[in-house]
């Protein structure tokens, strides 16, 4: 199948060249004709209907149309032997003479003239009511002769004025036709995603919507028509104007303008609908916006679905010395076999990045990480995620929100679970004992969860790492902002290990991030530490609760309990004591008959 290809030639003996070359390329079907500017944008519109690929054209014309029509707009280059054409043909021109053109004429002519030591004036216009004006004062100034394109030319001779017009060679239309081929091929993949995307596009059950700023719509998938039915649109026939369905519209808009996306909801029919409106593309002329409209009951309200890749692919990846650190990294290296895998610890201790490890360990390597994060304990969700689980081959399931579902539900995904061919990691802020005790989780989904169980510690329990933690955030986000942070100052250093840290690692990378992003300097300055919550980890350590292994012996839980008031306490023995209401050197001896040991 040949490439449909309109060539718009802005003078006479352009069109003749290309119409002596267009048989030259059997793989193009070529239409030229003759037309400059406003004369060729109506040839295009007459000829609309033939249903071109690209068009080709020239200087001021070119630009005209690519603001114009939908097709790519291939323009004939101005080469070499062109210009050394038209400058040794006007350089020992004894009148005086101006250059008048678009700006990708004008100054690639400047540029060879001052490399052949010839100066020409000229004047660059940038559309076509500038030139008249400028011709006029061109006369008063004495020039007899102007260069330039064709619209240049015309207007020159009205006024009695020689014209010489820079005209494109063989060379240059055959280049042409080459780049017009090129263009087409990249065109064929991106229709091909275009057609991909549409069929994504007419499967979901969201509302999808393109508009202008009128509220004019100009696509919409069968999602958002049958959204349109519920404000008693004929959804299928006609594109209403989403002013009149919308009433704040406008206002939306304008919130978009200024901040790139809204949000507002609608009551329709007994259905509470949410609309977001974003800036989908927009150019010199207009704006086009996105619409999405969704039930507050949609199914990614009740489970999320993510194929990403995890944080990290190995337990190395993992940073901290911090024992109870260690501790936990070793029980998910052992666990790391078992088929189905809990991970408990408080919200952003880093269970991801352990998850992560344990599927990075897997030999033969599971393909996929997919994150199901279950939103709402609705039987909707349970449908879908044992749809998604049935759907998974090759992965490492990571799993949170199983608690989010009543005990019958439970008992039906624990049976699922069971039977699951993937390695399946699940995640939960508390132990299953805590959820049981709670009423959380029942007795059948206990007995999977607790099997194989890995508890990640706070950062309040490891908060020796907390230098290593903040010097690793610091290198990403310098990524992120191109600084070169160096390092933190020992005031900032030591009031964030006086912090509570309930957000856990999560928290500290924020922090982190905002803090990097402020400083100007080489190192994060005393200036951050009005940024720093007065809410110390001293204080949250006594007043709240913590997780403690009760699987471990006697001796192991005595450990812990000195380790964790060893860093609530910055290491400090002589306060950690006085805490655990030993001497001093009661507690140097368990310290060294543990290092020993």
């Amino acid at each position: 199948m040949k490439i449909k290809i309109l060539l718009l030639a802005p003078y006479r003996g352009l069109k003749e060249l290309a119409l002596s070359l267009a048989s030259e390329q059997t793989d193009l079907d070529i239409t030229v004709k003759e037309g400059d500017l406003e004369e060729a944008l109506a040839i295009y519109k007459h000829l609309e209907n033939e249903k071109f690929d690209i068009i080709i054209s020239r200087g001021g014309t070119a630009n005209l149309l690519r603001d114009h029509v939908p097709q790519p707009v291939v323009e004939i280059p101005l080469s070499g032997f062109d210009l050394l054409r038209t400058l040794t043909l006007v350089k020992d021109y004894k009148g005086k003479l101006e250059m008048v053109a678009f700006p990708n004429i004008c100054d690639d002519v400047i540029a060879v003239s001052h490399l052949m030591g010839i100066d020409i004036p000229y004047t660059v216009i940038h559309e076509e009511l500038q030139v008249e004006g400028i011709i006029r004062q061109a006369k008063k100034k004495g020039v007899q002769v102007i260069v330039g394109d064709t619209v240049t030319i015309r207007l020159a001779k009205k006024h009695g004025l020689q014209g010489v017009l820079i005209t494109s060679g063989r060379e240059s239309v055959i280049e042409a036709f080459h780049h017009a081929k090129q263009v087409y091929q990249v065109l064929l993949q991106a229709n091909k995603k275009y057609r991909a995307y549409e069929a994504l596009l007419h499967e979901l059950e969201e509302g999808i919507a393109m508009a202008d700023e009128q509220g004019r719509i100009s696509f919409s998938n069968p999602g958002f028509r049958r959204f349109m039915q519920l404000f008693g649109e004929p959804g299928e026939t006609a594109n209403p104007s989403l002013v009149e369905l919308f009433p704040d519209w406008m206002s939306m808009v304008q919130t978009v303008n200024e901040n790139k996306k809204a949000i507002s909801y609608v009551n329709i029919g007994g259905r509470q609908l949410q609309w977001t409106l974003g800036i989908f593309e927009e150019d010199r002329h207009r704006r086009l916006y996105y619409v999405r409209i969704k039930s507050l009951r949609d199914a990614e309200d009740e489970l999320e679905i993510k194929y990403a890749q995890p944080p990290v692919h190995s337990f190395t990846q993992i940073l901290g010395s911090a024992r109870e650190g260690k501790k936990a990294i070793e029980q998910a290296k052992k666990a790391a076999a078992e088929h189905l895998i809990t991970l408990y610890g408080e919200e952003g201790t880093g269970k991801k990045y352990i998850a992560g490890a344990i599927h990075g360990s897997l030999e033969p390597k599971n393909d996929w990480f997919i994150e199901l994060t279950v939103k709402e304990g609705t039987p909707g969700a349970l449908s879908r995620l044992t749809d998604a689980l049935s759907g998974i081959e090759n992965g490492t399931v990571y799993l949170k929100g199983l608690e989010k579902f009543d005990e019958l539900s439970q008992a039906a995904i624990s049976r699922w679970l069971e039977r699951q061919p993937n390695k399946v990691i699940m995640s939960f802020k508390e132990s299953p004992e805590v959820m049981l005790d709670k009423g959380a989780v029942g007795q059948e989904l206990y007995e999977l969860i607790s099997k194989h169980s890995v508890y990640i510690p706070s950062l309040r329990e490891r908060m020796e790492d907390l230098d290593e933690y903040i010097r690793y955030f610091i290198g990403k986000c310098n990524e992120k902002y191109g600084k070169q942070i160096v390092g933190i100052r020992n005031d900032v250093l030591e009031r964030m290990s006086e912090y509570a840290w309930k957000g856990n690692l999560e928290e500290l990378e924020q922090m982190v991030d905002s803090f990097v992003r402020i400083s100007k300097g080489h190192y994060i300055e005393n200036d951050v530490l009005s940024l720093i919550p007065s809410d110390t980890g001293k204080s949250a350590s006594r007043s709240g609760t913590v997780e403690i292994d009760i699987h471990q012996t006697l001796e192991e839980i005595e450990q812990e309990i000195i380790q964790r008031v060893l860093a609530e306490e910055k290491m400090n023995q002589s306060r950690a004591a006085k805490r655990l209401g030993i001497t001093r050197a009661t507690l140097w001896r368990k310290l060294k008959e543990t290092k020993n040991g």
